[in-house]
């Protein structure tokens, strides 16, 4: 069922309290959905100590939406967590392709300079 917006800005504002107005209400596509949810299970499973877990849940995340950035990030951090250097590298490489923000690009740089040779 599909929710228009002055309904779903009414439910927000009556769930909200305090008489505040929501002054912006926006569909998100499907992909973006998906993302979010499989960032949450992630993070669920990362707290939980199911590190593996979470990898596989970005692995997912950047296989069926690749121009999402920070799970390329999460996704290289677990996997030089597994000390597995040539992956982490790949996933930073990736992320250096999509990203045109000059300041996380020279991060990027930065850190793909020192990571240690396989």
């Amino acid at each position: 069922m599909r929710v228009g917006a002055e309904r779903l800005a009414a439910f927000l504002e009556a769930s909200a309290g305090g008489g505040r107005a929501v002054t912006h209400v926006a569909a998100m596509p499907n992909r973006a959905v998906l993302v979010r949810l499989l960032q949450n299970q992630a993070s669920r499973a990362e707290q939980a100590g199911r590190g593996r877990r979470a990898l596989e849940l970005y692995v997912r995340m950047t296989t069926m939406a690749p121009d999402y950035p920070h799970a390329w990030w999460e996704r290289a951090r677990l996997e030089l967590v597994d000390e597995n250097i040539s992956p982490a590298r790949s996933s930073l490489g990736a992320m250096l392709e999509i990203t045109r923000d000059a300041e996380l690009r020279r991060r990027l740089t930065e850190t793909l300079e020192a990571l240690p040779e396989d």
